[in-house]
């Protein structure tokens, strides 16, 4: 999964605790904490997804492979 930065603005007070807490789960991790945070917020949301895109996306990267192995063919005179 690729990872993004972004900056926050946080409460002093709030960031104390927090730090607080991400020491004991996640060795002072603050990253992955805010993650964890997150993940657990949002695991019960359902993210549709656009089937018709997917299905497109997945045909032309098939598409893709079949010719670069044709062009792999090629190369090596198969």
């Amino acid at each position: 999964m690729a990872r993004i930065r972004k900056n926050i603005s946080i409460d002093e007070e709030v960031f104390e605790k927090a730090q607080i807490k991400c020491e004991k789960m996640f060795s002072g991790n603050f990253s992955m904490y805010l993650t964890y945070l997150i993940n657990k917020d949002t695991e019960n949301i359902e993210v549709k997804k656009d089937y018709k895109k997917d299905n497109k996306d997945k045909n032309s990267e098939e598409a893709m492979d079949s010719d670069v192995k044709d062009e792999i063919d090629n190369i090596l005179n198969l």
